[in-house]
């Protein structure tokens, strides 16, 4: 794996940079409680969390009935829109890395399945919403992650090609996502995604914690990478 080219970073939401599971169990119970179904253990529905709303919800009411998702899933970001900061947090260590990132001069994106409104609101109101000069959610293209097409319009709007780019997440999505475009993939553990798949994915770099990214990517020079 060759860092030496990259200059821009992108990185999944929930499970890489913010604890998500509470606000998105209770926001997934609130529903199930609407259809007549008990409540699931936080850890159950966070099993269920990385390949976008639709397939959330469809786990929470094990159902694949297409009118009745089409009616829970606004009902699901409805409630959860309102509620998404009531407990969700950073992970240790991910503000300071992030800003001091940026101060290194890397250009930084996120690449979510989480619709992009939603996401965009987390980050301003966890503080961090400025780092990011590009934010694509599972809404901002026709596909979600691990396809493609999320990725480049990230490239696009970071205004960098895929040599100039590593993804940072915490599943086998994110990887996979990666391998997709042919960039590094580097993953964060202690996140909600399922460490043996993602191991299984192959990534190029497992790292113990959030900010050990800053072992690897030094200070940008005017003449590219850092020393």
């Amino acid at each position: 794996m060759n860092l030496a080219p990259v200059t821009a970073l992108l990185f999944d939401l929930d499970g890489t940079l913010i604890d998500s599971t509470r606000d998105l169990a209770e926001a997934g119970n609130h529903l199930r409680a609407l259809n007549g179904m008990p409540p699931l253990p936080v850890e159950t529905v966070a099993s269920y969390i990385g390949e976008g709303i639709e397939v959330l919800v469809s786990r929470l009411l094990q159902s694949e009935d297409r009118a009745l998702l089409g009616r829970m899933v606004p009902e699901y970001m409805l409630h959860y829109r309102n509620h998404c900061t009531d407990h969700t947090r950073l992970y240790p260590g991910v503000g300071g890395t992030l800003a001091e990132l940026s101060d290194r001069g890397y250009a930084l994106g996120l690449v979510t399945n989480k619709p992009a409104r939603i996401s965009r609101r987390i980050l301003d109101q966890l503080k961090v919403g400025a780092y990011f000069s590009s934010v694509v959610g599972g809404d901002s293209t026709e596909k979600k992650k691990p396809h493609p097409e999320p990725m480049r319009l990230a490239f696009e709007e970071l205004g960098r090609d895929g040599a100039a780019c590593a993804m940072v997440g915490d599943s086998w999505v994110d990887v996979r996502a990666a391998r997709g475009v042919g960039i590094p993939a580097l993953a964060v553990l202690g996140g909600i995604g399922s460490r043996a798949l993602m191991e299984e994915a192959g990534p190029d770099l497992v790292l113990d914690n959030f900010a050990d990214l800053l072992k690897h990517f030094p200070p940008i020079n005017p003449a590219g990478r850092g020393v």
